[in-house]
């Protein structure tokens, strides 16, 4: 399922293909399961649904942090 998400880094929508169903995402917002316990997520997959980042949103953090942006 293809998700899209708002990245609070960047303000970018990204969207990121997610081995998901209907049913599991509606049962997670819920607070019904845990990502963890969703078959076939990897850590990107569960941190983008959690946060809306992807790993250049990371990198752009690091760079920011390192810079003393933030």
């Amino acid at each position: 399922m293809i998700i899209k998400r708002i990245s609070p880094v960047t303000g970018k929508t990204n969207e990121r293909d997610i081995p998901i169903t209907i049913t599991q995402l509606v049962d997670w917002h819920d607070g019904k399961t845990q990502l963890i316990e969703i078959k076939g997520l990897n850590d990107q997959d569960r941190e983008f649904l959690r946060s809306g980042m992807i790993n250049e949103c990371w990198e752009e953090l690091a760079a920011i942090e390192k810079d003393g942006v933030v």
